[in-house]
């Protein structure tokens, strides 16, 4: 029961944490174009110094996954 506890608090702190870090907001039920357009920004962004594209969009789902945002990534 500890460990399932534990595991929920770093899931909690992980996405809470998430503005924190880079300022790009985590998405709620309901995204703006904008909000949307931020979260696409910050990925590319956070992502740009990986050369590998498969590496790269992974980076890029983890980043989306984050900030709660279901999309596919552009990566180009």
């Amino acid at each position: 029961m500890k460990k399932l506890a534990i595991i929920f608090a770093v899931v909690v702190s992980t996405s809470a944490f998430a503005t924190v870090e880079d300022g790009v907001e985590v998405l709620g039920a309901t995204p703006t174009d904008t909000q949307i357009e931020m979260v696409r920004a910050g990925a590319k962004k956070f992502c740009a110094d990986i050369e590998e594209y498969e590496v790269k969009e992974q980076c890029a789902m983890d980043y989306y996954a984050q900030h709660n945002f279901e999309g596919e990534p552009d990566c180009e």
